[in-house]
């Protein structure tokens, strides 16, 4: 079989190209690990952290900022960066992933209690994702409370009852929008969850109630006791407390 000379998606071919070059650069790769743990670091704390000269960590950095990977915020006289996006900490840990190299295995299994709560639970577009997102996602629709549709799930009268039951807003108005429950890819699951207004409701509501808690400073959530016994009552869904 030949391969199509002229992909669907030329622009994707020198994106990937572009991200893996600012990737592939080790002190780089050594900043943007650095920054996994969520919070703002200074130029010079991340030049020790690549084991850099100050002014060399400044021409990375600005490159990573320059290509979307880092934003920045000037704070007095200094300088604090962070990993752009949740979407930056997800590409970083997928791709670590994939290596088989024996000190990425061991920096991985050190990684690997942070690795497996991020997979568990996790707020991704404002709504839950990881494992119990997309556990909560097939409670639903065995429940008859959603319903799958080709570009992503409708809700049904009895999932609109059940969630003004638990006190979740669903404006009408909104049901026949595209983004009101839309499939959201899970690489972490690879299926999808639900998204959209009505996963962003849905979640809001279930941090109001302390079913999830939030970790501070990355957007890993954390399922509480009254979680466990409300995502059992409610949906049938049988999660432990980490």
């Amino acid at each position: 079989m030949s391969i199509d000379p002229n992909p669907a998606f030329p622009a994707a071919r020198h994106e990937v190209a572009r991200i893996g070059a600012l990737l592939g650069e080790p002190s780089r790769a050594a900043i943007l690990l650095a920054l996994l743990d969520g919070n703002p670091h200074s130029a010079g704390d991340l030049a020790r952290a690549a084991r850099v000269t100050p002014q060399t960590a400044s021409a990375h950095l600005a490159k990573l900022v320059e290509g979307g990977l880092l934003s920045v915020k000037q704070e007095g006289r200094d300088r604090h960066f962070r990993l752009a996006s949740g979407r930056v900490a997800d590409t970083l840990v997928a791709v670590a992933s994939l290596s088989p190299t024996p000190a990425v295995t061991r920096q991985r299994l050190a990684l690997e209690p942070v690795r497996r709560a991020f997979r568990r639970a996790r707020i991704c577009h404002h709504h839950l994702a990881g494992e119990l997102g997309v556990a909560v996602t097939e409670a639903l629709l065995q429940r008859g409370f959603l319903r799958r549709r080709p570009h992503g799930y409708a809700l049904t009268s009895a999932g609109r009852t059940w969630m003004e039951t638990l006190g979740v807003t669903v404006h009408e108005e909104r049901a026949d929008t595209v983004d009101f429950a839309t499939a959201c890819p899970d690489w972490t699951e690879e299926c999808s969850h639900l998204g959209g207004r009505v996963a962003e409701a849905l979640t809001s509501r279930l941090l109001e109630l302390g079913w999830f808690k939030k970790v501070p400073r990355v957007r890993t959530l954390r399922l509480t006791s009254l979680g466990e016994q409300g995502l059992a009552r409610e949906l049938g869904i049988a999660a432990r407390t980490s």
